[in-house]
Parts: structure tokens; C-alpha cells; sequence
């Protein structure tokens, strides 16, 4: 941080150094009667004034970088920002609702080189419609026509967008749908923001159960993300983590998972290194409005949510009949549920 703030200081310095030389040229420049001294005055200024104007993108850069900026680093296919929203869903987002990016351009670079994706989240749709996952599976689906996305040579449907016993043509919640009459699940929104994903799970997390995989993000994160030390809201997300892991254990081994999916899913680090469920599919509906597949390997990516039984929501299994919502107990060890690492 100490670094950054010279760099911002020397960097504005320079931009008043460069800004008084033009003044002064411009000045010089028209008080001159020599023609060709006043031209030479002024080509200098305009050589000034294209300086300064990489200055200040410089500067600006220092402080955020902007969607088209953060495209051009991420590279499109690692980027799902405002226009790739309003092509999935169908909405306009109007340039002031665009949150800034509150990452540094170094930071883009370097979740660039892991492979991750740099998402934008809304919780509610422009007209202040809430993003649940009803909605944007309704949206989503008209935008293209159908939960069928493809078919057999005999017009037969050969694979759905979502899964087929959860979700109608239309997108909407089928009865049969287990999570149907969970409120707390079919309420809940994406979580809002500028959000770093794994596309897809990560390596060697499937086959553990959810402390298990909590450790894993831990261990990930220190050694891909922040160089072998973590920030301190991370230091302090994971000294709880450690403090209740004994409790929370128990709790399992006793079979009690409604209060230890509970404690789980408000734990700090859940927060700041689980996808959300509804964030998960958020994503799922843009990128493949882009064109891009993800959870086709028939993985879940198991996340901070919870079920009212106690079942932490996992998201994926993109097979022929459609992604889909499902859950496990904590102590799950089931060789199909992986993780996502996301950080925001």
C-alpha cells in the first residue's frame, strides 16, 4: 500500500509539473509575433497535452480500472461484465449502476495468470426485480428461445439448459422441484459485486467433506492469491475457522447438520472464499449466453448456502438433462462435489 501511494504521489507530481510547462507554452505561444515560433510553441504543447493525457489514464488506473480495461487484461473469455449481463438477461444496465471495480490492475494480471473469471453480480435486475434463481432462469431462457438447447436429428430434446425435473421450458419452478417450497433458497439473490471465480471446480477438491474442502481454500488462497501471507481479514477469517472447526466437527459426527451447515455458512471464510449458489448459476446463465460451457464434467461446486434440513447448496452437473440445484450434508465426501475458489 505504502508503494502505491508514492506511486500515486510521484505520478500526480508529475502530472502539475507537465500541466504548468503547458500552460506556459500555450501562453508563450500566443503571445509570440513570430509565426513560426508560435507554431513551434504550440506543436510542443500538443505534445504536452498527449503526455498528460496518458498521465492521467496512468493515474486513474491507480485507482480503478474500468470494465473495457479490465476486458482487455482478463481477456473476453475470462470476462462476464455489464454487456454480457444485458445479453444473457435481456435488461439494460444504465452506465451509473455499474459498480466500480475495486481491484488494482496488478491484481487483475495476476488472477489472469491463475485462469480465473472477473464477474459482475447484481442482486436485482435495473427495475429493482430481485435476481432469485426463478427469475433469472425466466430471463435467461428468453433470451433463447427455450430450456432445450439442443436436439436430435428427429426434433427430440437432447440436452436442457437447467435441469428438466427442476425447471419448465419457460424457466419457472416446477412442483416437483425439491427446493420449491424453500423460501430461504427460492428468495435468495446473487450476492452484488465485482467477484474472481475459478471457472470450475477447483483441482483435488472433490471427495471431501466441507471442512475438508474449507481447508483446501485456505491453503489455495495463500499460496496462489496472496504469496504465502494472507491479508489480515483473511488471517482472521481463518483463526475462527480453526477455533470452530472442533465444534462444528462434533456436530456432524452427532448428526446434528442443520446447526453445523448453519455455523458454516456464516463463518467469515465462507464468505470471502465460497461462491454463493445463486451467484454460481448467475454465472452459469451469462457465460453460456457467451457461448462458454461450464460444469459440463458432471462436478457440483458445493457452496456457502444453506437448505432448511442442513444441506450446504452445491450447482452443476451440466449433462444432457440440465444443471441443477442439489445439496449434501457437511459431512459429505461424495466424489462428485468440488469447490469453486471466489474472491470479492
Amino acid at each position: 500500500m505504502q508503494s502505491n501511494c508514492h506511486q500515486i504521489a510521484d505520478n500526480l507530481s508529475e502530472i502539475q509539473k507537465l500541466k504548468a510547462d503547458f500552460d506556459t507554452l500555450l501562453v508563450q505561444g500566443e503571445k509570440t509575433q513570430d509565426t513560426e515560433t508560435s507554431l513551434g510553441h504550440l506543436n510542443q504543447a500538443e505534445s504536452l497535452q498527449r503526455e498528460l493525457e496518458i498521465r492521467i489514464s496512468s493515474l486513474r488506473e491507480q485507482f480503478h480500472v474500468s470494465p473495457e480495461q479490465a476486458e482487455r487484461i482478463m481477456g473476453p473469455e475470462r470476462f462476464l461484465g455489464p454487456q454480457d449481463l444485458e445479453r444473457a438477461f435481456g435488461f439494460q444496465i444504465k452506465p451509473q449502476d455499474i459498480p466500480p471495480i475495486p481491484f488494482k490492475k496488478e491484481e487483475l494480471e495476476l488472477h489472469q495468470r491463475l485462469g480465473h473469471m472477473l464477474v459482475l453480480n447484481l442482486s436485482h435486475a435495473p427495475d429493482g426485480t430481485p435476481l432469485t434463481i426463478e427469475t433469472m432462469a425466466k430471463l435467461a431462457i428468453a433470451q433463447i428461445g427455450s430450456n432445450v438447447i439442443e436436439r436430435d436429428q428427429q426434433g427430440n430434446p437432447a440436452k436442457y439448459l437447467l435441469y428438466k425435473d427442476q425447471f419448465d421450458d419457460q424457466g419457472n419452478l416446477k412442483t416437483e422441484a425439491w427446493f420449491k417450497n424453500e423460501t430461504q433458497v427460492i428468495q435468495q439473490t446473487p450476492k452484488a459485486g465485482w467477484q474472481f471465480v475459478s471457472p470450475n471446480i477447483l483441482p483435488d477438491s472433490t471427495g471431501k467433506d466441507y471442512l475438508k474442502q474449507t481447508e483446501l481454500l485456505i491453503q489455495y488462497a495463500k499460496q496462489n492469491v496472496f504469496a504465502g501471507s494472507l491479508p489480515v481479514e483473511y488471517q482472521t477469517a481463518e483463526t475462527e475457522f480453526k477455533k470452530r472447526k472442533p465444534e462444528i466437527a462434533k456436530l456432524i459426527k452427532q448428526g446434528d447438520y442443520i446447526k453445523a451447515s448453519q455455523i458454516l455458512s456464516t463463518l467469515q471464510v465462507s464468505r470471502l472464499l465460497r461462491e454463493p449458489v445463486q451467484n454460481t448459476i448467475f454465472r452459469y446463465l451469462v457465460a453460456h449466453k457467451k457461448g462458454q460451457q461450464l460444469f459440463t464434467d458432471g462436478n457440483y461446486s458445493w457452496s456457502s448456502r444453506t437448505s432448511s434440513g442442513g444441506a450446504l447448496l452445491r450447482f452443476g452437473d451440466a449433462n444432457a438433462t440440465g444443471a441443477r440445484v442439489r445439496g449434501n450434508q457437511p459431512g459429505n465426501e461424495w466424489s462428485g462435489n468440488g469447490v469453486v475458489f471466489s474472491c470479492s
